[in-house]
């Protein structure tokens, strides 16, 4: 897992958070998608920590939230 990545999850205080957000992390780094749909981003976490891996050639959010969209932007 990258470094940045294990350094904000080592600092989450919700460790069941930690935890779902390591196993998708280590999914995605298995997988090595090129294109990545976050259904439900809310204010774009996972959309901001999978744009630190090279190889998402797109990556994609969206959520019903409009307030949470502006912020995921």
């Amino acid at each position: 897992m990258l470094k940045k990545l294990e350094n904000l999850l080592k600092a989450e205080i919700d460790p069941a958070f930690a935890k779902r957000a390591e196993f998708i992390f280590q999914e995605i780094e298995k997988r090595k998608p090129k294109k990545i749909l976050d259904a439900g981003c809310g204010r774009g976490f996972y959309l901001s920590a999978i744009s630190l891996y090279e190889f998402p050639q797109e990556i994609h959010g969206i959520d019903t939230n409009k307030i949470y969209l502006a912020k995921a932007r």
